[in-house]
């Protein structure tokens, strides 16, 4: 989240970019405004986009591509049937 610090900041006329919840707690106090991203394909949209990428971290060792995880899912579900642990024997 990018925000803009109030005057009632102690770091007043700052912009920087925070987490979410401690940028949402900085705006309920009134010591921040949110600086809200362009439109989508608005002038200036591309800009903020990279900025934003910018700050982002390495991939994780422990980040997983979903569209991966589904369809090793897909591919279990298909091949085999589901086992229960147990069955049940009814009139018999």
């Amino acid at each position: 989240m990018k925000i803009r610090h109030l005057p009632t900041s102690p770091k007043a006329g700052l912009v920087e970019h925070i987490e979410n919840t401690v940028g949402r707690t900085l705006i309920a106090l009134g010591h921040a405004e949110e600086i809200k991203m362009p439109p989508y394909g608005a002038k200036g949209w591309l800009e903020a986009r990279l900025e934003q990428s910018a700050h982002a971290g390495p991939p994780d060792a422990y980040d997983v591509d979903p569209s991966a995880m589904q369809r090793k899912v897909d591919d279990k579900f298909q091949t085999e049937p589901p086992k229960f642990p147990f069955s049940k024997k009814v009139g018999g």
